[in-house]
């Protein structure tokens, strides 16, 4: 029983016998509601199950409850009213005002956001402490860091408690505010040694992230902050390959906030950066060609070779090596840009594209050169894809064995970042590497292990350079033509049945049992975006509905439908209801 689980929960002691038949009416009385019941157990340490029923029979025929809502939402209402007041007044604060956060939320953020003359910073943890106890904010761990949250019911009732306090509106920009300072610090230590922390809170924090974004776009005055927080978010649409995203918040904060800026030219750096990825290379030139401009207006060479470096990266997805190395070396011959630590983005394109050129010695050169300010930064994300570059050019150069040690070496670098898009090309270079080396069946498991993680970390629309799309055919038929159809598929199927842990392992080198023991680092495909709601309603725009018949379906309102479809398109960076289709097509595949 739902009570009696929680109530032990809280007292630490199972109820007594003689309660029970007060615990059955006070059950009857709250309507077998769980959050009700989960919300009058957790009083248990301070009422006796008795207390509890009389004081909610009280409640109930108090007068004080709207009679035209219905029973059943008047019980949960009452049970929340009561909850409200037996809580302390910092605790009644705290819970309204985490309502503001999107979904979860860690304690530094409260005690940025909420602490106040009336709750001061470090009396936070005791307040949320008691949140905790009384079953009004939920503790749960993501990424290693313990997070809260109001269940969505709660969090309604505290945001109207702020609407009506007319607190919510401040309580926006406090939050906006608190996102922002840490958007922009994690930007300025991005190439340094907490790279991988401020990954793991770029994922743990985004949909905070996200509101703060929308909050200023749609916010007159109020612009220029929304165009600061798009700048500093690259590492996190690149990283969790939330390039639809990411190119549809840069595409409203640049038409929001058209002054010639720096940070106007650092979104159009990362906007081309992004649009080139997608392959759209036509988007990509049409934001370059502007940054460009805006460094000449602005008189700035540091804005000119980070146009430079973005260009370089651009040329490399064109299948351009000679302009990579070109332009990666022109950014590197700025002396403003040279000296900063994101000078690792144009020494690992500089590996990249001679790699890609078939020029050994000089990716072994410049791999080294990457390798050492990687050691002197701490940036190990960009020090990723140079180690790549290293792989593909001891591939060209026949060296298999090397080159699968490269890249391993990637899948266990890229995975302490969730970077999906590094793991799957590694991923291309072993099973290439593979079939240089002769091992036909590992090459067709690692076959379909590719295809897995690309599923898991929903990776389409990249813009994979022909080549690889080359190899990658290439290395397929040698494998059929070894194995055999039947074998062939076998051993395919058994990689595409992988999960992303087990895919990581077998390529590190595990065999039979691709998940070990000695390596429990867990890779975590990008969570969805989509709460279940939407995931249901994209599901019924996939089989054709309009938002009349989606409402009717759901028993909701055409407006609420409408509202739902909005949202799935920003939150997936589409623009058509057949792009939706699409999606759900490729999640069901």
């Amino acid at each position: 029983m739902l009570f009696a689980e929680r109530a032990a929960a809280a007292s630490g002691a199972p109820l007594a016998r003689d309660d029970w038949p007060d615990v059955v009416r006070l059950c009857r009385k709250l309507d077998g509601l769980p959050l009700a019941i989960e919300l009058a157990a957790a009083q248990i340490r301070v009422l006796s199950p008795g207390q509890l029923a009389r004081r909610f029979s009280a409640l109930l025929s108090g007068g004080t409850l709207d009679q035209a809502v219905p029973a059943r939402h008047r019980t949960l209402q009452a049970a929340i009213d009561w909850s409200h007041e037996l809580c302390s007044p910092q605790e009644r604060l705290l819970w309204d005002r985490a309502s503001i956060f999107a979904g979860r939320f860690g304690l530094e953020a409260a005690e940025g956001v909420c602490s106040s003359a009336d709750i001061p910073r470090e009396q936070i943890l005791d307040v949320v402490a008691g949140l905790v106890d009384k079953s009004v904010l939920v503790p749960e761990e993501q990424l290693g860091e313990v997070r809260y949250r109001l269940l969505e019911t709660l969090a309604h009732y505290g945001r109207a408690r702020l609407r009506d306090a007319e607190e919510e509106q401040e309580l926006v920009r406090r939050h906006r505010d608190w996102y922002l300072e840490s958007a922009e610090r994690m930007a300025a230590q991005w190439y340094g040694p907490d790279q991988v922390k401020w990954s793991r809170w770029l994922r743990r924090e985004y949909p905070n992230l996200r509101a703060a974004m929308e909050y200023c776009l749609s916010t007159p005055g109020e612009e220029e902050a929304g165009l600061r927080i798009t700048a500093a978010l690259l590492p996190y649409w690149l990283g969790a390959f939330q390039l639809g995203e990411g190119r549809l918040w840069l595409d409203r904060a640049l038409a929001a906030a058209p002054e010639p800026t720096l940070t106007r030219a650092t979104s159009l750096v990362n906007l081309t950066r992004i649009c080139a990825d997608r392959g759209d290379f036509a988007a990509a030139e049409a934001a370059l060609r502007e940054c460009r401009a805006l460094a000449d207006f602005l008189d700035s060479p540091l804005v000119a070779a980070r146009a430079d470096a973005a260009e370089a990266e651009m040329a490399v997805l064109r299948g351009d090596p000679a302009t990579a190395v070109a332009l990666s070396e022109k950014a590197l011959a700025c002396s403003e840009y040279a000296a900063l630590p994101e000078r690792m983005e144009s020494l690992y394109q500089l590996t990249v594209g001679h790699g890609l050129g078939g020029h050994y010695d000089e990716t072994m050169t410049a791999f080294e050169e990457a390798r050492r300010c990687s050691a002197a930064t701490g940036d190990r994300s960009s020090l990723t894809w140079a180690l790549l570059a290293r792989s593909v050019a001891e591939f060209l150069a026949g060296e298999n064995k090397a080159a699968i040690k490269s890249a391993r070496q990637v899948v266990s670098m890229a995975r302490d970042f969730n970077n999906g898009i590094g793991i799957s090309a590694a991923f291309t270079l072993l099973l290439c590497s593979s079939v240089g080396d002769g091992d036909f069946d590992r090459a067709a498991v690692l076959h379909g292990a590719r295809q897995r993680i690309r599923q898991l970390f929903r990776i389409t629309g990249f813009a994979l350079t022909e080549r690889e799309n080359a190899s990658i055919e290439a290395a397929s038929s040698q494998i059929r033509a070894e194995l055999g159809e039947a074998r062939f598929e076998a051993a395919v199927g058994r990689g595409l049945a992988f999960t992303a842990d087990e895919a990581v392992a077998y390529a590190l080198g595990a065999e039979d049992e691709p998940a070990t023991a000695a390596d429990t680092h867990t890779v975590q495909a990008e969570p969805d975006p989509l709460t279940a709601r939407e995931r249901q309603v994209a599901q019924l725009v996939a089989q054709g509905m309009s938002n009349k018949q989606i409402a009717a379906a759901l028993v909701i309102g055409v407006r609420t439908a409408e509202g739902h479809v909005e949202r799935i398109l920003t939150k997936l960076g589409f623009t058509s209801r057949t792009q939706i289709a699409a999606e759900i097509a490729h999640r069901d595949d």
